[in-house]
């Protein structure tokens, strides 16, 4: 039996979606539409309209991603695969066409765990914006009560997409259009979750990009503080939202790129009342001062890291396990990505030196999150060994992170890694 897509339907009415989005989106919705599943919901930029995508000769080039959850519960972990493929297939017929950008993100969920108290952002938004696509309306049920942490750290993850989506063609001086056209995108992406880490610390919770601006604009004199003017976050803002919509316009990549990292230490200097940070001690400020920055973890994941470090002890690091363990390591993978990306910034601006020094700094980050991997940064061309450290944090971190592991084949095509 066809499952009834009257829901998509009805989201590409009421965001004026075209023709071809609708049939990439009625097409994601059909393979999780199937016996057993209770509700799809999808959340994010589509949910709220503010999908990016472009017309060109080979079909619409999609930007942005697809965040879908599935709740259901009593899927086989076969059938769940079987589907997962399926969309993997939809997601690679996308990407022939569009940016590397694009990517179709589903979560697969029970109704207990729908239910499980939250306290992140997102799932408040998708409370308040998420639009069911199949089944039930499961909104109502979602329990949060926004951890400012939360954001906060998703704002310095943020700074692990602009590590993956750099192009190595930007850093060896011969970027193509695209390359252009998605770091851009990336960059102007990462510049709009400043406004949410603002208003979030204020108690203030707002949907959407645009919304968040239009708050900022109406409410600039109740959120003035002395670390940096609110005119000019307005205008990183504005400038972002007008960017992220037209991702081929013309701009200096290297300013764009220098612009962006910048606001990360006023940012850090507002929320811990800390003047002093600046660019090269913004990781040790971070390691210092993570249980204000990041949320605790859990049980869960506190005996898996126990886990990895007896592994870690059995190759014969006993110390390195326990040192390991005792690591903040969400503070060191910020330092490890703030490392690169000075790094990085450096080598556009053929500074050999600093870069160099950046990137040892990277390779002692990346050495104490993962003792098991002895590779050390070769000598030689700074882009190459740049990159090589890239790679490594990937491999790293689909590990480290259990949930990451089905992105692997996703890393792998942005990076441009073939394995077979």
């Amino acid at each position: 039996m066809e499952p009834d897509l009257a829901k998509v339907d009805a989201l590409c009415q009421a965001h004026g979606y075209p023709d071809q989005a609708r049939s990439l989106l009625r097409d994601v919705t059909a393979e999780l539409s199937v016996s057993g599943v209770r509700s799809v919901v999808l959340s994010g930029s589509g949910s709220r309209g503010e999908l990016i995508y472009a017309e060109s000769s080979s079909g619409l080039r999609w930007f942005s991603d697809l965040d879908l959850t599935v709740v259901a519960d009593s899927l086989p972990a076969e059938q769940v695969a079987s589907i997962e493929k399926r969309i993997a297939e939809l997601e690679q017929r996308q990407l022939a066409i569009g940016a590397p950008t694009f990517h179709i993100d589903v979560d697969f969920t029970s109704s207990d765990a729908w239910q499980r108290p939250r306290r992140d952002f997102q799932a408040w938004e998708t409370r308040e914006q998420g639009w069911i696509l199949f089944g039930e309306d499961m909104r109502g049920l979602i329990q949060v009560d926004v951890d400012s942490r939360t954001c906060v750290q998703s704002s310095l993850n943020r700074l692990w997409q602009l590590l993956l989506y750099l192009p190595e063609g930007v850093l060896r001086g011969q970027p193509t259009t695209q390359d252009r056209e998605v770091f851009h995108y990336i960059l102007d992406r990462a510049a709009l979750d400043f406004p949410l880490w603002l208003l979030l610390e204020q108690g203030k919770l707002v949907a959407g990009f645009a919304g968040r601006l239009q708050f900022i604009e109406q409410h600039g004199s109740d959120l003035a503080n002395p670390v940096f003017e609110i005119g000019d976050l307005l205008d990183l803002v504005r400038n972002a939202i007008q960017g992220r919509a037209a991702p081929g316009t013309e701009r200096n990549l290297s300013h764009h790129y220098d612009e962006v990292l910048q606001w990360y230490v006023p940012m850090l200097q507002r929320s811990l009342a800390r003047s002093e940070i600046q660019h090269d001690n913004l990781p040790e400020t971070l390691a210092q001062e993570h249980a204000k920055i990041y949320p605790a973890i859990g049980l869960r994941r506190n005996l898996w890291e126990l886990k990895l470090a007896l592994e870690i002890a059995a190759g014969g690091k006993p110390l390195a396990a326990l040192r390991w363990f005792g690591t903040a390591k969400q503070a060191k993978i910020t330092g490890f990505l703030w490392a690169m990306h000075s790094a990085a910034r450096n080598i556009l601006a053929d500074r050999p030196e600093p870069a160099s020094a950046w990137l040892q700094r990277a390779t002692a980050d990346m050495h104490g999150l993962w003792p098991k991997n002895d590779l050390l940064t070769r000598d030689g061309d700074l882009t190459d060994s740049w990159v090589e450290q890239r790679l490594r944090f990937f491999d790293f971190v689909v590990q480290f992170y259990r949930g990451l592991a089905v992105k692997r084949s996703y890393y792998e095509f942005v990076l441009g890694i073939n394995r077979s």
